[in-house]
């Protein structure tokens, strides 16, 4: 007997809403069904979606909270970017209004990334390039979102992304992706679970990030006595050592030896007077352009970088925890750029390095000894000393966080870049003590600082918590984490007709 029509109906639509054994990315439990990520939402095909506010839309009363692209974080909500719109203007986009406990689905920057709305706000209404995801009675909110934040399913959006600089998904792609629906009493044992170790995980990290901060502020503490003279007061009571007459007279005569008096160290030196750059330690302040060979950035080899060849050639990301890591993206330039178009900016053993694009500024790195030479790109400044300055105390100095506050604060830049010039490098302002109390001031540092691989450890510690957590995301929603039951329901009775909305 042929089956009614009402039956082939339901059959057909059934079957749209179940995802093809061909297409399924992976293998879920029995009880477990594939189905379509946009059948699990109310009204998704029509919206509701993020509209595009101008500035003249924007207000300075704190009305309807804008949620932008920039307060959807990888790790959730981020609130420091605000903006607001007036009542009246959000009245005219009603279909952007989302409120606390909503999901909000970015489209770009990365495509994927999932919040749930936060209670601190009166109101809120959704920027374009946003979509409001508002579940069905089926689906459990929390668990939608970690399913959506699961690198499964946001490689499933990426894969699919259109643009280049801007690559982004649509409401009309979303609904077709593919995405794991337990019973309902499964997706709230797995929440439970979820939260249960990234709780865990998170009072560890917690823990590793105290120690951490620590650390940093035993370290700054030390390097601001270090430079004040504070460390080595008692060595200066019992030890003979350079006067400041004779610092100075070794810096001149040590800097004209190495290269030319430029026209701007002469006006420096023209005006140069001991008395004025003296301190109670005996120490002399002084410009980095007098204590250092010529002071340069790198430049930009265009079409002469490789994977592989001669000469490592340096790049920001290679200053990792203040030292130098070539194993990370290494890239390299040939023998006859690195002598002709790059051969101001050669670097070599024992020079200090900077960066001066940000950011963040502050990475200084001393340049290792497993290559006879580097160079660099034009982000990174090249320091030299000169033969009275130990280039490690150079290295520790550009550390101590003093060093580069006055720089910091007048740094300029593009938006969302700060920029420090090559003149504010050469006229940086060193503490420098006599040769013998710069080796003391070293041999101490190096023994605080022995600790770094430690605090390097921590660090990757941190890595490691959020790695595990994208391992328990997978393991989740695979139903790998121990809390399915082969008894509950099978889950395509959710999918049944009546559930409907």
């Amino acid at each position: 007997m042929a089956k009614k029509k009402t039956e082939l109906a339901t059959e057909e639509l059934m079957q749209h809403r179940l995802v093809p054994e061909d297409e399924q990315p992976y293998e879920v439990p029995d009880n477990w069904v594939w189905t379509r990520f946009g059948f699990l939402a109310i009204d998704m095909a029509d919206g509701p979606f993020g509209s595009n506010l101008k500035r003249e839309h924007y207000t300075e009363k704190k009305e309807v909270r804008i949620i932008q692209l920039s307060n959807i974080g990888e790790n959730g909500w981020k609130g420091e970017h605000r903006k607001y719109t007036t009542y009246e203007h959000a009245k005219t986009i009603s279909r952007s209004i989302v409120n606390t406990g909503d999901i909000v689905i970015a489209k770009m920057m990365p495509a994927g990334r999932a919040i749930k709305v936060p209670d601190e706000e009166k109101a809120y209404i959704l920027s374009s390039d946003a979509v409001k995801f508002i579940p069905k009675n089926f689906v459990n909110t929390d668990y939608l979102l970690y399913a959506i934040n699961s690198s499964d399913f946001r490689n499933q959006i990426s894969s699919e992304t259109q643009g280049i600089t801007r690559a982004r998904t649509s409401i009309g792609k979303m609904k077709t992706y593919a995405f794991p629906l337990p019973p309902l009493t499964e997706q709230q044992r797995i929440v439970d679970r979820i939260e249960s170790l990234f709780k865990k995980l998170d009072q560890a990290k917690e823990l590793i990030q105290n120690a951490l901060d620590s650390y940093e502020n035993r370290k700054a503490a030390i390097l601001h006595k270090a430079f004040t003279g504070e460390l080595t007061k008692k060595w200066r009571e019992e030890n003979d050592f350079d006067s400041p007459e004779s610092v100075l007279r070794q810096l001149i005569q040590q800097h004209s030896a190495v290269c030319p008096i430029s026209k701007e160290l002469s006006l420096y030196l023209k005006d140069l007077l001991l008395e004025n750059i003296i301190d109670n330690n005996n120490w002399l302040h002084i410009k980095t352009m007098l204590i250092c060979d010529n002071i340069t950035c790198g430049g930009t080899p265009s079409g002469y970088i490789t994977a592989e060849g001669d000469i490592p050639f340096l790049k920001v990301y290679n200053i990792v925890n203040n030292a130098i890591d070539f194993q990370y993206k290494p890239q390299y330039i040939d023998k006859r750029t690195h002598t002709s178009k790059l051969k101001s900016s050669i670097l070599k053993p024992r020079d200090v390095v900077m960066n001066i694009v940000g950011p963040p500024l502050r990475k200084i790195a001393f340049i290792p000894e497993y290559f006879h030479e580097w160079n660099m790109n034009q982000a990174i400044v090249r320091f030299r000393t000169i033969d009275y300055i130990e280039p490690k105390f150079l290295y520790y100095c550009l550390l101590n966080p003093k060093t580069l506050d006055s720089v910091l604060q007048d740094t300029k830049g593009v938006v969302g870049q700060t920029n420090i010039s090559i003149t504010q490098s050469r006229n940086l302002i060193i503490p420098v003590p006599s040769k013998q109390e710069q080796s003391e001031i070293i041999r101490i540092l190096d023994v605080v600082f022995e600790n770094e691989q430690k605090e390097k450890k921590l660090y990757d510690l941190i890595d490691s918590i959020g790695l595990m957590k994208k391992s328990i995301l997978a393991q989740a929603f695979r139903g790998e984490l121990g809390t399915n039951n082969s008894t509950d329901k099978n889950a395509l009775e959710l999918l049944n007709i009546t559930n409907s909305q």
